[in-house]
This record gives C-alpha cells, structure tokens and sequence, in this order.
C-alpha cells in the first residue's frame, strides 16, 4: 500500500510539473535563470548553459533534477557503472576533443545510435544524449504501458526543463520512447544496445540474443548485465562483476565479429548469387 501511494504521489508530481510548464507563458526565462529547478549543491546553470560537453558531475545534477519525483539512491551507484562503460565504448566525440579520435573498439564512425532494451525509467537514454553530443540518436523500448507513459512524461519535462540549457548539438539529437516488444522492433541501427537482462528468463534472453545475432552491424557493441551470449557472432571485450543498486551483477561487453565473405555470400538468396 505504501508503495503505491508514492506512486501516486510522484505521478501527481509529474503531472504538476507538466501542467505548470504548460501554463507558464514565461516558462523558458525561469529556466534560464534557475528558478524551480531547485539544482543546488553548488551546481550554478551558468556554468553549463551551452556547453558542447558536459561532465559526469554535471549530468548527474541534471538527472537528480529530472528525476527528483523519483527516489535518486536507488539508481546512483548503476549510474557511474554505466557511465565508465559508455566512457570506454562510445565513439570519440570530436565536439569534445577537436578532431575524431580512435576509441579502443569502435573507430570507423564518430556518431553513435543507442538502444537501451527493457529500458525502465529510461535513465541509460537520457544520459546517454547528455554525456555525448555525438549520440545522435537514443531510445527506450519499453513493453510495460505504465512504465511507458512515465517515460513519456519524463521526455516532455526533459524538454522543457534541461534541453534549454543544453547545447544546440544536443537539441537536434533524436531521443525517444517506444512502447512495445523489443523482439518485434527493428534496432538493426544501433551502434551500441544496452540492456539489463536481470528479470529475462532463458527463453526471452535466448531470443534476444537470436535477434542481435542477426540484425546488429559489424563492430556494434551490445551491453548486457547478468546474462552472457554464447552465439559465436560475438567478441567478448569485457566480463566484470559491477557494483549495481541492487546488488552485484556481472556485465558483459559484446562486439559484432565481421562477418566472412563466404559466410555472407551462404546467407545470401540463390538469385542474388547468380547475378553476383
């Protein structure tokens, strides 16, 4: 019972914040200048209002901002474990550095796609935009319609409440929330797909591995916590034990193996062979 009063009280929040948003004629200039935001802890918006890169310090601020009808404990200690993978696998940000820069494992672009499959409360996609500017597209793909609609709710105070301040690099990134079956949308794009996998079962995971196998591209990454591939289409870039909100959980680290020319010309339809 308690707990579904907090829901109801952070979903009566929300829908406050949405609605005041909505009223304010002036909304944008008390953005600017702080006002509601309640950012504190030594965290001034003029010290980030524009800038091309933001820091971990800062997007944490912002996402306690975000989700501030939400409990922020819970979900701090998975944030910095998150953010030390993404640091390694994404693609150099050449806002950041002034001239693309070879990451360790993906080299052959500067902008990235990500996924984050299962998403919950979204907080992996909202990040991921905020920390890159070269992510040029994120989406959450939740099956839950609750959850979803809270998403929804999250993207609309997302883009009344913190992209103002962001750089216009960031304001043309494409950031989205789908609700359906992750087994039925098309992620072929994806540079980088994050998922939890804690609570999928054999079954599901099985699956989801089946379906990365076959429509991920060369060299994408694929993030999974708790659950590990076995089909051969993978590199394994990284195995750790993470510290997680919840508990310990292992993380594993996926690279798309580039597949054979004779392999592909196999896969590839008798009439198309011919004409090759």
């Amino acid at each position: 019972m308690q707990g579904k009063l907090l829901a109801c009280r952070r979903a009566l929040s929300i829908h406050a914040r949405i609605t005041e948003h909505m009223e304010s004629k002036a909304g944008s200039t008390a953005l600017q200048s702080g006002l509601g935001l309640g950012l504190g802890h030594g965290l001034e918006l003029g010290s980030m209002n524009g800038q091309k890169h933001l820091g971990r310090r800062e997007v944490f601020k912002l996402m306690e901002v975000l989700y501030r009808d939400h409990p922020g404990a819970v979900w701090r200690v998975s944030y910095i474990a998150f953010v030390r993978l993404l640091d390694r696998y994404a693609p150099s940000n050449p806002v950041e550095s002034g001239a693309v820069l070879e990451s360790n494992h993906i080299s052959d672009h500067t902008n990235f796609t990500f996924y984050d499959l299962g998403c919950g409360a979204g907080r992996p996609v909202f990040m991921a935009c905020m920390l890159w500017t070269n992510c040029t597209k994120a989406c959450g793909i939740e099956i839950l319609p609750s959850v979803h609609r809270m998403n929804q709710d999250l993207l609309q105070l997302y883009k009344k409440e913190i992209l103002p301040m962001l750089h216009p690099l960031k304001q043309v990134q494409e950031l989205s929330f789908l609700c359906d079956d992750f087994l039925r949308v098309d992620w072929s794009d994806a540079d980088i797909v994050f998922t939890n996998a804690t609570c999928f079962d054999d079954s599901l995971f099985a699956k989801l591995e089946e379906k990365a196998s076959r429509i991920m591209k060369e060299h994408a990454i694929f993030i999974s916590v708790t659950r590990s591939f076995n089909n051969s289409s993978w590199e394994l870039l990284e195995e750790q034990e993470r510290r997680m909100s919840w508990a310990s959980s292992m993380v594993y680290v996926y690279r798309k193996k580039a597949e054979h020319p004779q392999c592909a010309l196999s896969n590839t339809p008798p009439e198309v062979q011919k004409e090759r």
